[in-house]
């Protein structure tokens, strides 16, 4: 499955109204588990980014789906990058062209 970082920030409105934290991680890894996707890792950051997740999703179409379910409401905003296991990406350099 496609490998895919998610980098999440709170918007105003998001951090006056997400007021329980956990209780929206809840709701959206459901949301990810029924879409067939996998938490690979999480971490709460100081940089970019309040929140950052590694995560798996069968293809584009369901990564896009958890995105745009979670950002309808305008308390998140989300970057996506998709990503490849830096292995696969130096394989990849190596070969000739």
């Amino acid at each position: 499955m496609p490998y895919y970082i998610m980098g999440v920030n709170r918007t105003e409105k998001g951090v006056h109204t997400v007021t329980d934290l956990a209780q929206k991680i809840a709701a959206i890894t459901k949301e990810r588990r029924q879409l067939n996707g996998r938490m690979i890792s999480a971490w709460a950051t100081f940089g970019r980014y309040e929140i950052m997740f590694v995560v798996e999703f069968p293809s584009d179409h369901e990564a896009l789906e958890i995105v745009q379910s979670n950002t309808i409401d305008g308390l998140i905003t989300v970057e996506v990058s998709e990503a490849i296991p830096l292995q696969e990406f130096a394989e990849i350099l190596a070969q000739p062209d």
